[in-house]
């Protein structure tokens, strides 16, 4: 029996979660090179039954939990396509039934929790909190590897840069804060907003920050540095959102006034490179919370409280749908 020690995972797992509900899993069982998927079988995770099927065999189970840890392989699985080679099993096992004994859960902070965020390579979590720290967590096991401390009032955003190797933190005491990811150490803390950071976020090269402020403004930021290399002025109102386009060349920002559908409630492209404003997108009825590009860098999506979403050409401005 190949791989037992995923077999016993999966068997500590039925004892340590019995609050996960009902979890559908994919059999694969292998007839020489060819694998033929069978079955589906339901387990649910109750105290009376904490034992598998007696002639399941771990070294053939392909893991359809796309809730949690394995999606690529669950995907995979779901497909009829996934190969899970007999002595990489027990690792498998041993992971997903530590995923399922924290049962998805990453406690620690002691307020509200405003923003979470994956590392590049999906092995940590990012988390802010209300409670003025950054928790970074092992996504295997649910363990707090490092909480951040520096920023004097809430955190409300968090992110990692695109190599992994910094995060970068939003907060309302009115600075960004550039940690390294590996020890939690500030490397800087940019000062000049002058209201409460709403977002920041890494350019696509990793090497500048953006963020979006109550005090009106988009700024823009050297990692290397600290230096603001540009303050973007146009927004008559609160700034929530700013994200750089894939090639890093724009920036596209959202705002408004929180209150009652009041301020500028406009979407607006700005060039990363001059800080100059290419176009200002209107149409929403209320304040704009969320702005961003899409993959190939031709379309914006904007997500507003007046209940709609838009979709806006990058190049012209003009709106594509609603």
């Amino acid at each position: 029996m190949a791989a037992a020690g995923g077999g016993a995972a999966l068997e500590a797992a039925h004892t340590d979660c019995t609050t996960a509900g009902r979890a559908e899993v994919q059999l694969a069982r292998a007839d020489a090179a060819v694998v033929a998927w069978r079955k589906t079988r339901y387990w649910r995770w109750q105290e009376e039954q904490q034992h598998a099927e007696p002639g399941l065999r771990p070294a053939l189970l392909r893991l359809a939990l796309a809730s949690l840890l394995l999606p690529r392989l669950a995907a995979d699985a779901w497909a009829g396509t996934a190969e899970l080679p007999g002595d990489v099993v027990g690792v498998v096992g041993a992971v997903v039934g530590s995923a399922l004994r924290f049962c998805g859960v990453l406690a620690g902070h002691t307020d509200w929790v405003f923003s979470a965020a994956f590392s590049p390579d999906g092995l940590k979590v990012v988390s802010a909190s209300m409670d003025c720290t950054v928790r970074v967590w092992s996504a295997a096991t649910g363990d707090c590897e490092q909480t951040l401390t520096g920023h004097t009032d809430k955190v409300m955003s968090a992110a990692f840069s695109p190599e992994g190797q910094k995060i970068v933190t939003a907060s309302v005491d009115k600075a960004v804060r550039v940690w390294n990811a590996a020890t939690g150490d500030c490397d800087h803390t940019m000062w000049g907003h002058t209201d409460m950071v709403w977002s920041a976020a890494f350019s696509p090269d990793g090497l500048k920050v953006v963020s979006a402020s109550l005090d009106k403004t988009v700024r823009i930021w050297s990692v290397a540095t600290g230096d603001c290399d540009h303050t973007m002025e146009g927004h008559t109102d609160e700034v929530y959102s700013a994200a750089f386009s894939p090639d890093g060349l724009k920036v596209v920002s959202g705002g408004g006034n929180s209150c009652a559908g009041s301020g500028d409630k406009s979407v607006r492209i700005w060039s990363a490179v001059t800080g100059e404003c290419e176009h200002t997108m209107k149409g929403h009825t209320r304040t704009v919370y969320s702005a961003a590009f899409s993959p190939e860098g031709q379309q914006i999506v904007s997500a507003s409280g007046d209940k709609t979403v838009r979709v806006w050409d990058s190049a012209t401005g003009e709106k594509v749908r609603h």
